[in-house]
């Protein structure tokens, strides 16, 4: 999950003057305080996307194809259950 300030900066969907407000936010930051945010942005996506957990993830979802193989794979990898 992204916090703001603290490994990303967030701002609201589709608007235009908030994106400029983060941006600017971001490039008024000190080039130390701007690595931290980068460094503490690559630890989250490491520890919350890496292959064996994705890997993990298939192998719990495709035995429900075999039960139904008319839903979509989609359906089948974006659910939740399993």
């Amino acid at each position: 999950m992204i916090r703001d300030g603290e490994n990303g900066l967030l701002f609201e969907a589709r608007d235009v003057g908030a994106l400029r407000d983060a941006l600017v936010r971001l490039l008024s930051l000190q080039q130390v305080e701007r690595e931290r945010l980068g460094a503490a942005a690559a630890r989250t996506v490491a520890d919350r996307h890496d292959a064996a957990s994705y890997i993990d993830a298939y192998r719990r979802r495709l035995p429900a194809l075999a039960e139904d193989p008319d839903v979509p794979l989609a359906d089948v990898l974006l659910s939740r259950a399993g």
